[in-house]
């Protein structure tokens, strides 16, 4: 399963999220769309190592 994450809402607390992510389990990877989007989309590479880019 990949779990896409957007520039819809704003993350504040990564460390919250990446936790969350590792307890769905092993099996799910991490997809950020819209790559090069904007600043905070640059914090979601950086943050939270995706397993895929997307880009528009």
């Amino acid at each position: 399963m990949v779990l896409e994450i957007t520039e819809q809402d704003a993350i504040t607390e990564y460390a919250q999220l990446r936790a969350a992510i590792l307890r769905l389990g092993a099996d799910v990877r991490l997809a950020v769309d819209d790559a090069g989007a904007g600043v905070a989309n640059f914090n979601h590479l950086v943050e939270l190592r995706p397993d895929f880019v997307k880009t528009t």
